[in-house]
């Protein structure tokens, strides 16, 4: 009998998931970052948190945030991934230039974003 349902807490899951990426992608459109990223950080990592999907789902509210640390750490890890992608590379590539605009030197910003990629177990 355990067998019948085998398939929906998959479908299940997929579909939260998929609403997650919904509901924050919808904050994202009307600029409420605050409220579309925690959406998708929630995700336990037991639960796809680190699907291709998802985190090109989190990079968006980061990039549009301009929170440019997070965004790069979503970036570089899609271009670990897909190494022949050019999106991915442009993507991390931007970002690392608003990076460095956006910081006084580039040593506290190396420092800064090296914990980042570490906080997202990330290696360089």
């Amino acid at each position: 009998m355990a067998h019948k349902h085998e398939g929906w807490s998959d479908a299940v899951s997929c579909m939260n998931l998929r609403t997650r990426q919904s509901r924050s992608n919808g904050y994202r459109e009307l600029g409420m970052y605050d409220e579309s990223i925690p959406i998708l950080e929630d995700i336990p990592f037991e639960e796809d948190r680190w699907h291709s999907s998802v985190v090109e789902a989190r990079y968006n509210p980061y990039r549009d945030a301009k929170e440019w640390e997070h965004a790069n750490a979503m970036s570089r890890l899609m271009c670990k991934r897909r190494p022949s992608t050019l999106r991915w590379r442009l993507n991390d590539a931007g970002g690392h230039h608003k990076l460095l605009l956006s910081f006084n030197s580039f040593t506290t910003h190396g420092k800064r974003i090296d914990n980042i990629y570490k906080s997202y177990g990330i290696t360089n």
